[in-house]
């Protein structure tokens, strides 16, 4: 009887489990293939060199700390022609005095509690019509030559840009962790996704958009979800998301579990509330028999890791029905997707103390379900990863 019923759910489940082994297969698929296309992340060398003019935006809520460090980052830029808009949502800006030529610093009234929101405001009071706009996150900060590097991408005729994620001083399992799933990402979903011609991914900070792109994005949600909105429509709106591999941005990882909580609930109710949109990406690139958008679609729509090892792990369950064989094929697919995340880091050059951090990752994942449970929350309230350390670029560049 159990046998039967396991089977009848088999089968009613196929759809599902096709898409699950799509997605097992993949990164075996990419690294396979990364090599024969790598070259494509070499920037053209571009006819007439503009020295395009950034609006850097600066979202911080709640707290004036890493405002100081981000923007002397970003006054130090290479890159002559840019200025700077500070948003303080809801801080305390008394000990902030920066060059009013140079930094625009807006303090909205009431409090904005919201990313977007903060970004409009930027873009209501800017002082001139900029080229393009890169937003950043306050506990950010970028490598001198970062603006310098998207220049060239702009240069070259790209109308987005994604920059390189790296992480500040990750101390700790938590963010030694948390900085090994920056570097898969970025390989996986921005540098690979590059070299086989679809776009990157992008992240909610180091993005450059063409100043007239980013005026046509039009946000359903105030509350959460910017990269996802933001990429779903550019990917519609622009030929290719580029990829910068050497324009560095330095983000601050999480230092401990309840950090790890409140970050993935924002993220995994942000890969819920925009899975629709996403889906129209890949269905778009269906309709129009473009196999970049469908690859690029593809990656939107990659659930977070313990949920694709979990439906993995119950196809395998349900494959008993139909013998031993199919369960170890899933297994089998399941211990293969798994064994590109060390050949990633390899590649990628991770440092020791993130093959320590190893043994931690079932309770890393623990932590991921816990904060799925509360998904509810980031629907009701701006749910602000809380951190601790402030350095200076040249803390980070020694």
């Amino acid at each position: 009887m159990l046998t039967t019923l396991l089977q009848v759910v088999f089968w009613a489940s196929l759809p599902l489990q096709i898409v699950v082994a799509i997605y097992l297969a993949k990164p075996l698929v990419v690294l396979l293939a990364y090599p024969w296309r790598k070259g494509r992340l070499r920037v053209p060398v571009a006819a007439q060199s503009k020295v395009h003019d950034f609006a850097a935006i600066v979202t911080a809520h709640g707290d004036a700390r890493f405002i100081p460090p981000l923007v002397d980052s970003l006054l130090k830029q290479a890159h002559p022609k840019r200025i700077i808009y500070v948003v303080a949502d809801d801080c305390d800006v008394s000990g902030l005095h920066f060059d009013p030529a140079q930094v625009v610093l807006l303090k909205p009234a009431p409090a904005l509690h919201s990313k977007i929101k903060s970004i409009r405001f930027a873009l209501a009071h800017l002082v001139r019509e900029p080229d393009a706009v890169v937003v950043f996150d306050s506990d950010n900060l970028a490598h001198p030559n970062y603006l310098t590097e998207v220049n060239h991408f702009f240069n070259a005729g790209y109308l987005a840009v994604m920059g390189h994620i790296k992480a500040k001083k990750p101390q700790g399992s938590y963010a030694q962790l948390d900085s090994a799933g920056e570097i898969y990402t970025n390989f996986m979903y921005r540098k690979a996704s590059m070299a086989l011609g679809a776009s990157a991914n992008i992240d909610g900070k180091g993005l450059a958009v063409d100043f007239r792109v980013y005026q046509t994005i039009d946000y359903e949600h105030l509350l959460g979800g910017f990269d996802k909105k933001v990429q779903a429509d550019l990917a519609l709106k622009v030929p290719q998301i580029a990829y910068a591999d050497t324009a560095y941005v330095y983000d601050e990882k999480i230092p401990d579990a309840g950090a790890l909580r409140k970050q993935r609930t924002r993220w995994i109710n942000a890969y819920f509330k925009y899975w629709g949109l996403n889906a129209g990406v890949l269905g778009r690139g269906v309709a129009t028999l473009d196999p970049k958008l469908v690859y690029f679609g593809l990656n939107l729509l990659q659930p977070p890791l313990f949920l694709l090892i979990g439906a993995s792990l119950a196809c395998a369950i349900l494959s008993l029905a139909l013998g031993w064989a199919w369960a170890v094929a899933w297994v089998g697919g399941l211990f293969l997707f798994l064994a590109t995340i060390p050949v990633v880091m390899f590649m990628e050059g991770a440092g020791a103390a993130v093959w320590q951090s190893a043994a931690k990752v079932p309770h890393f994942m623990w932590q991921q379900l816990l904060g799925m449970l509360k998904m509810k929350k980031a629907n009701q309230s701006f749910l602000k990863t809380e951190h601790h350390q402030v350095f200076y670029i040249e803390d980070i560049l020694g």
